[in-house]
């Protein structure tokens, strides 16, 4: 059974990587709190075996990474929103709308190569082909740089949340500081840095798809000439 199980990169890096990062936050902060010890966590993990503790730590590292994703989903796109409407920061910031393309940019031509020349009777009645591009390579197997794209843009994109996390925590328990205040500036950057690295991966996964997509569809037009 076991065998049977499938682990995808964005398993890996969205959801156990996730989690990891997760763990390792919460006890470094109970750890600086005073909450907990060495020595407590040392005693907490003597008490299972080494497969036990082994299982139990890779399960709950992937549940909280499973759980902690969808959150910071949703406050990455409510960022989007908030930075559309009120701000006007930059794409070298890495607050731009997610999906917003330029005239001349190589996801613009594929997309309109592919709408006029392969998209049969739904020609002229989508004006996006991204999923349709997508579960079409999926179902052929078609080898392809999309997931690992969509892990690491995943995985980016929850360090920011958990950056920000950070942010907010020390300003509530550490107070306004000039001390605190420095290491806040620099969580920030930080945040802006990982948010732009996400922003970066996603930006490739449309034309890795269309790419792949093109290519597939120009070699099945050679084979049936």
């Amino acid at each position: 059974m076991v065998e049977k199980i499938k682990v995808s990169l964005w398993d890996v890096y969205s959801f156990f990587l996730t989690g990891f990062s997760l763990f390792v936050w919460a006890i470094a902060g109970s750890i600086l709190e005073g909450l907990l010890s060495f020595k407590d966590i040392l005693e907490f993990v003597s008490t299972f075996s080494n497969m036990i503790f082994l299982f139990f730590c890779v399960f709950m590292m992937i549940l909280f990474g499973m759980l902690f994703e969808p959150i910071a989903n949703y406050f990455d796109r409510f960022i989007d929103v908030i930075v559309k409407k009120y701000f006007n920061l930059t794409e070298e910031m890495g607050f731009n709308n997610k999906g917003a393309i330029s005239e001349d940019s190589e996801e613009d031509r594929l997309k309109k190569i592919i709408l006029s020349s392969y998209m049969g009777e739904l020609k002229g009645k989508i004006s996006e082909p991204y999923q349709i591009c997508k579960e079409y390579i999926e179902i052929k197997g078609i080898n392809t740089n999309f997931m690992v794209f969509l892990s690491r843009y995943g995985f980016y994109r929850n360090m920011a949340f958990l950056i920000f996390l950070t942010i907010v925590l020390l300003f509530v328990l550490g107070g306004i500081n000039s001390c605190n205040f420095f290491i806040c500036f620099v969580l920030f950057v930080l945040y802006i840095l990982m948010r732009k690295r996400s922003k970066e991966f996603y930006s490739y996964m449309a034309p890795t798809v269309y790419r792949c997509y093109l290519v597939e569809k120009s070699l099945c037009t050679e084979n049936t000439d």
